[in-house]
């Protein structure tokens, strides 16, 4: 640091490096406990003993890096014989800023923080109480609604208290971890910004500044790329729980219910920003190097000057990626059984259920390059030019490709989901109970229950957006030694002339959006009761009535004399007979007695694609163009406002690129019943509609861009 003067550093070789500051913490806390407890109340009285553990870890960890730096009151000068290495270096210089070196290294360091806890809980509780809920909640039900409770006979449905013993466990582990990175880049502000080096010159995330002048930069090769912040965040989360309860009414009786549940889930997120290169000057940019000059979302900006890179080798202009990924995945598991023995009979049921589910979302954005000054930009390769989703404005701007291709495309933002689950349950059981009558006769009641269930889901989506190049002046030039390709990008301006050493190639590419939602829920129970009576044959109580199950109605409906009705088509008219007659039997099947049933599912497909912006190169004053190859134009255009397009080319080809949706979809509902299935297949039928099903479908084109050339002066 310098009050006033010069500072100058030198040596064989300068590392201005960062070191790290690191903070750690680390707190844990557990308890136990254990108990006896006494309760009573309207549902139950009862006494137990209960206990637990929780225990609770947290880390934190801080990492800031401290980083070497200048505020000087003159001249900053820095030489070194090697190289130049700087990580997250911060000069304020009020005067110029020089550097030479072997090599420049301008190095992102990164501040750092972690967040991570644990949490584990486990509890468990054991009692013996008597449960005489039966009895009292009929009684409160009837204190408070006494009308309605005589008319619906609540006293009648009292039930019968138990003494009964639980046992129930549950427990819990949750993990959670959250991560930030923050870059600290190289950062350099002075009147004039100066760097020479005879090898790479490389930047990541470097800031130039010439508050009064310029930014001169020149090398061997100029690589500059991004730096990234970065967040992360992770939970997990496992638990379940299970109680068991054992009772009986009379002392000659024993019961019991157990259930129990789990599963765990988990997430990850993780996204990226990219923290790009700035150079910005009051004056001149000026870059030179011998090879190549690549750069990945660098921003060039003269604010009243020009803009210039000036490499014998390759100019890429790259965009920088933003993304986000969120991931997602779970597991689940449920059982449960009860059952009990009397003197009159037993019972037992069980049921089972899982699933499973997983989601992944992908999406990157692009972060382009901004290229810019007052007074133009000027873009000058020995060997190739490239520009991807850059953004080009100047008065005069000079693309230049000498012995190369001239490359302009669009950057593109993706998005990739991937998601499904699956949920099954199933239940089963039977009971069966002997009552005794007056005359010492027995009637035998068995009931049989089974059901399932199965669920389904998919949900899938692939989208691109396509981010256009822009070239925006008073006057474009353009001049390539081999190709031109347009590829995705605009070029607007009042004066546009190029001269193209092969093919000239203007396309316009489209957005894209194809997925898939399938939801599939379906289930299936069924119950049947049969009555035994000591002197008598089973007998289904399901099946009394007088029509046999699959039989159909006795009255069909008459046949028509076709003699009596002369004036009507005779075919028409014998379909619709036989389909009516056909349904009128049908709707007498009783269907399989004791199944009920659901069925619904839908599928919807998306499938669009569009041209967003057209790529052009279009003119206000004039457009002139010679090309020694042939010209394409993919849904691109070369117009003139003003006067006619002058273009020398072998050929011209002109391609139309159409837009299109083609989603569909559509969805099935099954009613829960089989007559319910005939009627609405009987209404589809007879409606000439498809029964049961719906169903849409778009097919359209979405907007044709053509290629073409609009005011051409004819030869």
């Amino acid at each position: 640091m310098t009050t006033k003067g010069d500072a100058k550093i030198t040596g064989a070789n300068v590392h201005l490096l960062a070191a790290n500051n690191k903070k750690s913490e680390e707190k844990s806390q557990s308890k136990e406990h254990v108990g006896v407890y006494l309760t009573g109340g309207i549902d139950k009285v009862g006494s137990g003993i209960h206990g637990g553990y929780e225990g609770h870890n947290n880390n934190h960890t801080r990492t800031t890096a401290v980083v070497s730096g200048s505020q000087i009151a003159g001249d900053l000068n820095i030489k070194a014989s090697g190289e130049l290495v700087q990580e997250g270096a911060s000069h304020k210089v009020n005067g110029a800023y020089a550097a030479e070196a072997g090599k420049v290294s301008n190095l992102a360091v990164s501040n750092t923080e972690s967040n991570s806890s644990s949490k584990l809980q486990v509890g468990t509780d054991i009692g013996v109480n008597i449960d005489y809920s039966a009895v009292t909640r009929p009684v409160e039900k009837a204190v408070k609604e006494p009308v309605k409770s005589a008319l619906d006979g609540t006293f009648a449905k009292k039930g019968t208290p138990n003494l009964g013993a639980d046992i129930a466990a549950n427990g819990s582990s949750i993990q959670t971890a959250n991560e930030k990175s923050d870059a600290v880049v190289t950062s350099v502000q002075a009147s004039n910004v100066v760097i020479k080096t005879n090898g790479e010159l490389y930047d990541q995330g470097t800031q130039y500044h010439a508050s009064q002048g310029n930014v001169t930069l020149k090398a061997d090769s100029h690589t500059s790329e991004a730096a990234q912040n970065h967040r992360e965040n992770s939970h997990s989360e496992t638990s379940g729980n299970a109680d068991l309860r054992v009772y009986t009414t009379t002392g000659k009786d024993i019961s019991a219910n157990g259930k129990g549940k789990g599963g765990t889930q988990s997430s990850h997120t993780s996204t990226t920003e990219a923290v790009t290169s700035r150079i910005t000057a009051t004056d001149d940019i000026n870059i030179h190097v011998e090879r190549d000059a690549k750069y990945q979302g660098t921003s060039l900006n003269a604010s009243a000057g020009k803009a210039s890179v000036d490499a014998k080798g390759d100019i890429h202009f790259d965009n920088a990626t933003n993304s986000t990924t969120k991931t997602a995945t779970g597991y689940n598991g449920e059982a449960s059984a009860k059952g009990g023995t009397t003197p009159e009979g037993k019972n037992i049921h069980i049921g089972l259920g899982g699933g499973y589910n997983t989601d992944s979302k992908n999406s990157t954005t692009a972060q382009v390059s901004e290229i810019g000054g007052k007074q133009g930009v000027n873009l000058d390769a020995g060997n190739n030019l490239t520009l991807k989703g850059a953004e080009v404005t100047g008065k005069q701007i000079d693309l230049n490709a000498k012995q190369g291709n001239i490359e302009l495309v669009s950057a593109q933002d993706r998005i990739n989901n991937d998601g499904w689950e699956l949920n099954l349950k199933g239940s089963g059981g039977n009971a069966s109970s002997v009552k005794k009558a007056e005359d010492d006769s027995t009637t035998t009641t068995t009931k049989h229950n089974f059901g399932g269930e199965v669920k389904v889901g998919v949900d899938r989506l692939q989208a691109t957006t396509q981010h256009n190049s822009h070239i925006k002046g008073e006057n474009v030039v353009i001049n390539s030694g081999g190709d031109k390709t347009v590829g995705e990008a605009r070029i607007d301006a009042d004066q546009v002339k190029g001269n193209i050493g092969g093919d000239l190639r203007v396309e316009s590419r489209k957005d894209t959006e194809h997925g898939l939602n399938v939801g599939v829920d379906a289930g299936i129970n069924y119950t049947k009761e049969s009555k035994v009576k000591s002197d008598d044959i089973p007998k289904d109580e399901a099946t009394k009535d007088n029509a046999p199950q699959d039989e159909t109605a006795k009255d069909d409906v008459p046949k028509d004399d076709p003699a009596k009705n002369t004036t009507e088509e005779p075919q028409q008219k014998e379909l619709q007979e036989r389909l009516t007659s056909a349904f009128n039997r049908l709707n007498n099947i009783k269907g399989i007695n004791g199944v009920t049933g659901k069925f619904k599912s839908n599928v919807d497909i998306k499938d669009r694609e569009t041209v967003s912006e057209q790529s052009a190169i279009s003119g206000n004053q004039s457009v002139n163009l010679d090309v020694k190859g042939n010209t394409h134009l993919i849904g691109g255009q070369i117009g003139n406002v003003q006067s006619n397009v002058i273009l020398n080319t072998k050929n011209v080809e002109q391609q139309s690129v159409t837009g299109y949706d083609n989603s569909k979809g559509g969805s099935l509902v099954l009613p829960d019943s089989v007559s319910g299935i005939i009627k609405e297949v009987q209404e589809g039928v007879l409606s000439g509609k498809i029964p049961l099903v719906k169903t849409y479908s778009n097919e359209t084109e979405n907007g044709t861009i053509n290629g073409e050339i609009i005011n051409r002066k004819s030869h």
